[in-house]
């Protein structure tokens, strides 16, 4: 019979013994649960097997040993049983929290280390991919609200950064695009490669060959492929997206369709160097008007909501019975866009395939850019904004 003697023996003697046959843990990963040696642990397995399993206390008597484990008439366990059941557990659960505090502290050493030795900002560059990864393994088990509180970062800088990489690659496609066609129409059997080579020469703009050839290709501009509609708009957002209501609807009247749309523009500062601006449009699809629109320095959901904002100021009497038709980029998917357009009661539709080319009115839009840009030599965001309002205000759009 093995007599335990020692206040430390009587703690975790039953403990070592359950998980070692109960569980079938090794003595190795007992000895790192439990803050007691590898050394000790296998005397004690070795001490309990020796002696048959049969193990009494110190100190306790006939009586008490009998009483643990024992069942009371109506089926339930013994008071003292279940007390010791609890202590148990809780030194077993204090001691996974403490080893799993090191290992906090332990990863986070080694990523301050990797920085100051790499002079490379790893907790900024790879947050983000982090948490993807981990939402990714099981939605349920890693929330991204949570593991963003436990990285100090606000789940909104989450969703931004994802939203604002998906629009710079929006406008970089359609920037490559309309250089493409235009490329083309000067010089149809011009390839890929060099196509590439002149776009990074001419713009400034680095993009790899790879990316560049992909653009070309899913855009339906490769010379060995069949035309094919282009993507300007990148919807790979994750946010709610809607029908598309105007694919058949004709206007009767003002006010009942409009149709945005997003194109960039190039200014030719003073500096010399290209730049790039923003136009942000709403056409009435009935009098083919710009009911709205902004010119921003940004791809930022701000100016698209600005234009937003210009065409309802311009609606007398209510906004019943008006639809609204875009693409599914972000700025059009965005909770404080269509926010605005239900608010309003306006019914949301949107290309099905992301790509505004899909429905006729949208087409217009591109007739827009070529009367604005056609000869024209914009220095800065003012001077882009002052062509669009003389464009919109001349006689046969009034």
């Amino acid at each position: 019979m093995v007599k335990l003697r020692t206040a430390k023996q009587r703690k975790y003697f039953d403990e070592v013994i359950r998980l070692y046959y109960e569980e079938g843990y090794s003595e190795e990963r007992i000895a790192s649960l439990l803050p007691i040696g590898h050394t000790t642990v296998s005397r004690w397995i070795a001490l309990y097997a020796s002696h048959g399993g049969d193990v009494t206390r110190r100190k306790e008597g006939k009586e008490r040993a009998e009483a643990v484990g024992k069942r009371s008439d109506e089926g339930h366990t013994n008071p003292e049983e279940e007390l010791h059941e609890l202590k148990r557990s809780y030194v077993k659960l204090q001691t996974e929290l403490r080893r799993e505090r090191m290992r906090a502290d332990l990863l986070d050493e080694v990523i301050n280390v990797g920085e100051a030795m790499f002079k490379v900002p790893m907790r900024k560059k790879i947050w983000r991919q982090a948490v993807s990864n981990l939402h990714a393994r099981s939605e349920s088990d890693y929330p991204v609200s949570v593991l963003c509180e436990l990285l100090g970062v606000s789940k909104q800088a989450y969703y931004k950064r994802d939203e604002t990489i998906a629009m710079r690659r929006s406008v970089r496609e359609e920037m490559i695009v309309d250089y493409v066609r235009e490329a083309r129409r000067i010089n149809p059997g011009i390839g890929s490669i060099k196509l590439w080579r002149m776009y990074v020469a001419e713009t400034g703009q680095q993009v790899s060959r790879d990316a560049f050839c992909s653009v070309i290709a899913a855009s339906g501009l490769g010379l060995r492929q069949k035309p094919r509609r282009s993507r300007s708009t990148d919807s790979r957002h994750g946010l709610p997206a809607y029908p598309n209501l105007a694919r058949n609807f004709i206007p009767s009247a003002p006010n009942q369709l409009w149709v945005s749309d997003m194109t960039y523009m190039e200014l030719f500062p003073s500096s010399g160097k290209k730049a790039f601006c923003y136009l942000f449009l709403i056409l009435d699809a009935y009098s083919d008007r710009i009911v709205g629109y902004s010119v921003g320095a940004t791809l930022g959901t701000r100016y698209a909501v600005e234009a937003l904002r210009m065409a309802l100021s311009g609606i007398e009497g209510g906004h019943h019975g008006l639809m609204h038709h875009s693409d599914r980029g972000l700025q059009y998917a965005s909770r404080e866009y269509v926010s605005l357009l239900m608010s309003g009661g306006i019914s949301v539709s949107m290309a099905e395939d992301g790509d505004p080319k899909e429905s006729a009115y949208a087409e217009r839009m591109g007739t827009i850019k070529s009367e604005l840009l056609k000869g024209a030599e914009l220095h800065s965001v003012a001077e882009a904004r002052e062509a669009v309002d003389l464009h919109n205000n001349r006689p046969d759009h009034t």
